[in-house]
């Protein structure tokens, strides 16, 4: 590989990843106001976990009902 050939993959290797830099700002600043995933998946087991125990609350009280 002569300099020449060295300098132009050196260049292109360049420019692509200033692309990729330009294309993560970009994603980045797109998805600035949104949670990540692993925030929403914690949300939606923590409501999971709210709406089981309400329910065996409720299915307990009703229980309690009949038998007394």
């Amino acid at each position: 590989m002569n300099l020449y050939e060295l300098e132009w993959h050196i260049k292109d290797r360049l420019r692509q990843d200033r692309e990729f830099a330009a294309h993560q700002a970009m994603l980045s600043q797109a998805l600035a106001g949104r949670p990540g995933i692993r925030l929403r998946f914690g949300i939606l087991l923590i409501r999971l976990g709210t709406w089981l125990r309400d329910s065996a609350k409720e299915a307990d009280t009703e229980v309690e009902r009949v038998t007394a």
